[in-house]
């Protein structure tokens, strides 16, 4: 029987499975942290919020983000280990794009359309006046994970629920867990 595939459609299949496994490899966490695994704090810096001109906005969600990556860390965490490093999770930006309850996440079958919250960060890990790791995080989600956007305060919720997740990936990226 002759196949169908051609053989630059074979070696797709072969540069996409390397591809993927690449990817796959580069997604634990960085391995001088996961063996590490203790902070002495964690620090959200939105001072390239108030650089831009949005520094009430900073002081808003600083709490809420805090307590996202806080609880996501908690098990790392030794506060009185003066020699443990800083986790330090710089604010790039927030997007937080108007939505009225219709996202259209199953229009036509597909899914994933809708509005979606964005917020950038860098994620650095402080050792003294050394940086250990750093690297940039993005973080979006569906609008609608905030819960109902009738019941306020929604973009509250909707912040609080970006610093879960964001607390989740920052666990994944430096841990391992």
């Amino acid at each position: 029987m002759k196949s169908s595939m051609s053989p630059s459609s074979d070696r797709r299949t072969v540069l996409v499975g390397l591809a993927a496994v690449a990817l796959a490899a580069a997604l634990p966490a960085v391995p001088a942290l996961a063996q590490q695994a203790r902070f002495s704090r964690v620090v959200i810096d939105t001072s390239p919020l108030a650089n831009s001109g949005a520094s009430q906005l900073g002081e808003n969600i600083k709490p809420m983000l805090y307590s996202g990556v806080v609880r996501a860390m908690a098990p790392y965490m030794a506060p009185k280990d003066r020699s443990a490093p800083t986790l330090v999770v710089t604010i790039k930006s927030l997007d937080l794009p108007s939505y009225g309850g219709n996202d259209d996440n199953f229009r036509f079958g597909f899914g994933g359309g809708g509005p979606r919250d964005y917020l950038d960060t860098t994620v650095t890990v402080v050792s003294g006046r050394q940086v250990i790791a750093s690297f940039p995080l993005l973080i979006n989600q569906p609008s609608a994970s905030g819960g109902p956007w009738f019941v306020q305060p929604n973009e509250d919720r909707r912040v609080a629920q970006l610093g879960v997740t964001l607390g989740e990936w920052v666990r994944r990226k430096v841990v391992g867990g």
